[in-house]
C-alpha cells in the first residue's frame, strides 16, 4: 500500500464532493448526482488501496468494498447501501436522459456522500 495513493484518492473524493455541492447550489442536480456518486466511489477505491486492490471497474469496485469492509469489517451497512444506490442514479443520470433528477434526490445523494466519506476516513 502506498500511503500517498490512498491520500490522492481520498483526495479525489473530497473534490467530487465539492463539485457536487457546487452542482447543487446552481440547481443541476443530475450533474451533483454523479459527481455525489463519484465521491463515493474515490472514497471506496481509498479503502481498498488499504488492501492493495486495485480496479477501476465501477460493479467490482462496489462488491470488493461491500466484502472487505462491510462483510468483513465494521464499515456501516446503511452507509454503504447510500453508495449501491448512488451508483444505480448515477448510471441514470449518465445514461437516461429521460429522466429528471428534484432538488431532493440531489439533495439526499449529497448527504449520504458527505456521511460515506465521513465513514470512510475513520478507516485511515
Amino acid at each position: 500500500m502506498n500511503i500517498e495513493e490512498v491520500k490522492g484518492v481520498m483526495d479525489l473524493a473530497v473534490e467530487e464532493l465539492s463539485m457536487a455541492q457546487i452542482l447543487f447550489d446552481a440547481g443541476k442536480y443530475r450533474g451533483s448526482i454523479t459527481h455525489s456518486y463519484y465521491a463515493m466511489f474515490d472514497a471506496a477505491k481509498a479503502l481498498l488501496l488499504t488492501h492493495d486492490f486495485v480496479s477501476k471497474k465501477h460493479d467490482i469496485i462496489l462488491t470488493q468494498f461491500s466484502k472487505d469492509f462491510v462483510l468483513d469489517g465494521d464499515f456501516s451497512q446503511e452507509v454503504y447501501t447510500y453508495y449501491s444506490n448512488a451508483k444505480k442514479l448515477r448510471r441514470k443520470s449518465s445514461y437516461d436522459f429521460s429522466v429528471n433528477f428534484d432538488k431532493q434526490e440531489a439533495f439526499d445523494c449529497l448527504i449520504q456522500a458527505e456521511e460515506f466519506i465521513a465513514e470512510a476516513k475513520k478507516f485511515l
